[in-house]
């Protein structure tokens, strides 16, 4: 069973040397830049020991010729207001 480490846990397993600090990793966790995904557990945002820093996968391109129905789906994925 995998199991649910820190994020420092998570990078001293991950990098043998210079790992990412622990903003940049808090940033990457908001940011849901980790596959699968960090969760937040009260204070402390933990991830899967199999996890990986994806970046920015895909993020849509909202033009303002869009419809505003188009425009707010892609903005939140909300469909009705």
């Amino acid at each position: 069973m995998l199991q649910l480490m820190t994020l420092d846990e998570w990078a001293a397993a991950k990098y043998r040397s210079n790992p990412p600090s622990t903003d940049t990793l808090r940033r990457y966790a908001k940011q849901n830049m980790f596959s699968p995904p960090a969760t937040k557990h009260g204070r402390f945002w933990r991830v899967r020991e199999d996890a990986e820093i994806t970046g920015n996968i895909a993020a849509p391109i909202i033009k303002k010729t869009d419809s505003p129905l188009l425009q707010r789906i892609l903005a939140d994925g909300c469909q009705t207001p």
